[in-house]
């Protein structure tokens, strides 16, 4: 008892020191949508999905009787938040304080879950709070924190549950499965990695246990389902069933399906792959539809979403940069195989010309970001493939069996990714490596690994605070220049537009002195003021007769961090893969430039 008490108190420690100064980040992407929600049901509390906020449109309605919701996620951490504000106020730093709770939950889950697959688990569970996937998703606003808190302390309730033969830990087990999934749909993850367990310890786990916990979560998500029916006429899962996939072709998910296949068949049989028929005939095929398909025409942009090409580049790109401690894992795939390392070397050199080309279009930096990231996730699953077997421990067989199928749900689910969807299969990632440098006794390696992932995490978690921060200064400018902006372009007649939506995050900042949300479709009457950024707006934000727009003014802040965790220009899209296709740039660039045009 007393080393787990030292142990948690050194998370919670740890928790602290990586977390509490940003705690005080302006709101920054989605921050400020999910406030949004919460003061909305703060008015409504019976109806979560009353509130409007300037999603494709202005003051949209986030739940229409009848219609699709624009709101995809369940209201559970909302509520969460709006209990905060009730209690103790919406300043932004209290609702960030408060949210700490669900990495620590995180941290201490993973602590409790991790003697069963490593020998230090206090080591593997600090590995995990300085990767930058975990450390800057902690003290945002966003609901993934929730969702991974939710999620393995449900998991370790399962699993104490069966081993101690408590009956009322798996009940609670289940009703934290229930919360899982009212935090966020993709935590359904958690029933394929009970279950595995449950298969895996057939002779510790109860049938009745595990039906018990199963039932509790169903139990749950029918009342949910129930009341999204009387409230707004369906059920909300099903409602946003449709949005919440990647618009690939049935083929594509056909070749999908069978080279997962192909791959079991070669990691079934690791003492015959060289008679693998069935896995080299699975390939093959895959292979065929995948050039006869490309060869057919069309793009090549279509060509890699119809076969979640685009997917598995994003994911594994996040994957490898956000982790940081994977940049090691070739190492080990070095010392297992050399043969198979040189294989793996010339697949990231040929991705490097690939990105490079101009198909690829990506500059020699940034290709070579690509290529480094993804190279670094390939070596970590051939290495992990290579080193499990069928006849491997049930520990090694259960983490394999967690990262594949949540990879798998992060290709198939939702068009993009992101650093924080990375979550619900982070603790498998740290406890493998854990696994491979305790059996090496590469302690050095450990060392070098853990610290260099640290720096990287608190080097992403400043430029994260400074790039958010940008909307601070920018604010005092308007205010301090708002006399001469009317002379410019008094209101009314006039308008003051800023480009920006609810998910800027903006809006507390730049509203209250009497800016407007615009869209791009909008229209802009001659006169008015047009403010925008550059570096956090997509293309799809690009506004038509750019001509009409006179440059009034512009102001710049600079970082001399050559890091950049939101950099449209620099393909740097942290938060969503939509914006960029690495998780963060090394670049010159600015902070963020805002301009001020007149319309003419």
């Amino acid at each position: 008892m007393r080393s787990h008490v030292r142990a948690l108190g050194l998370l919670t420690l740890l928790m602290g020191v990586l977390v509490l100064p940003f705690v005080t980040r302006a709101y920054f992407v989605d921050d400020y949508y999910f406030v949004t929600m919460a003061k909305g049901i703060l008015e409504h509390p019976a109806r979560p999905y009353d509130f409007r906020s300037d999603d494709a449109g202005i003051a949209n309605i986030a739940w229409e009787r009848g219609k699709q919701p624009r709101m995809v996620n369940p209201p559970l951490f909302h509520y969460f938040l709006a209990a905060v504000m009730k209690i103790g106020g919406g300043e932004t730093w209290k609702l960030r304080t408060a949210s700490l709770i669900f990495p620590l939950i995180s941290l201490y889950a993973m602590y409790f879950l991790g003697k069963r697959f490593v020998r230090d688990p206090l080591a593997a569970a600090s590995l995990m709070a300085v990767t930058p996937a975990f450390w800057l998703t902690s003290y945002s606003l966003l609901i993934d924190s929730a969702l991974l808190a939710f999620f393995l302390a449900a998991l370790a309730c399962f699993i104490i549950g069966h081993e101690e033969k408590r009956m009322g830990l798996l009940w609670f087990s289940g009703a934290l499965m229930g919360l899982t999934f009212l935090t966020k749909y993709t935590g359904a993850l958690i029933l394929p990695v009970a279950l595995v367990w449950h298969a895996l310890h057939r002779e510790r786990c109860s049938i009745t246990g595990t039906l018990a916990a199963f039932g509790v979560c169903a139990i749950i998500f029918l009342l949910w389902g129930v009341w999204g029916i009387m409230t707004y006429g369906q059920m909300h899962f099903i409602a946003t069933f449709s949005r919440g996939f990647h618009p690939a072709t049935l083929l594509g998910l056909g070749t999908l399906g069978l080279f997962v296949l192909g791959s079991y068949f070669w990691w079934k049989e690791p003492a015959r792959r060289h008679q693998a028929v069935t896995a080299r005939a699975c390939w093959g095929f895959c292979l065929i539809l995948w050039i006869v398909f490309l060869w057919m025409g069309g793009s090549v942009g279509t060509w890699l979403q119809n076969f979640y090409f685009d997917k598995i580049i994003s994911v594994a790109s996040f994957l490898g940069g956000t982790t940081v401690f994977l940049f090691w894992a070739p190492s080990f795939l070095c010392k297992r195989d050399a043969r198979t390392f040189g294989i793996w070397l010339a697949v990231a050199g040929l991705l490097y010309v690939a990105f490079s080309s101009r198909i690829g279009g990506f500059n020699r930096l940034q290709s070579a970001q690509l290529a480094f990231f993804i190279g670094s996730t390939l070596a970590f699953m051939i290495h992990l493939l290579r080193e499990t077997s069928p006849r491997s421990s049930k520990p090694q067989r259960y983490l394999l069996i967690w990262l594949v199928v949540g990879l798998l749900e992060l290709i198939i689910v939702m068009p993009w990714t992101a650093a924080r969807y990375l979550l619900i299969i982070l603790p498998p990632v740290c406890w493998v490596f854990r696994r491979w440098v305790e059996d090496s006794g590469r302690v050095w390696l450990w060392r070098w690994a853990w610290g260099m992932t640290a720096l990287m995490g608190a080097a992403l978690a400043y430029v994260d605070y400074a790039q958010a921060g940008t909307i601070l200064p920018l604010t005092q400018v308007l205010e301090t220049q708002q006399a001469q902006f009317q002379k410019l372009s008094p209101r009314p007649p006039n308008h003051w537009y800023y480009l920006a939506d609810t998910f800027d995050g903006s809006q507390p900042y730049i509203l209250r002195l009497g800016w407007e949300n615009v869209f791009p479709f909008q229209s802009f009457p001659r006169g008015s003021l047009f403010l925008r950024s550059r570096f956090r707006k997509s293309s799809w934000w690009n506004i038509k007769n750019p001509e009409r727009f006179a440059p009034v003014a512009a102001w710049e802040f600079n970082s001399r961090i050559p890091l950049r965790v939101m950099d449209i220009p620099a393909s740097a899209g942290f938060y969503a893969s939509c914006w960029g296709i690495l998780p963060y740039a090394i670049t010159r660039h600015p902070l963020e430039r805002f301009e001020l045009n007149l319309v003419n």
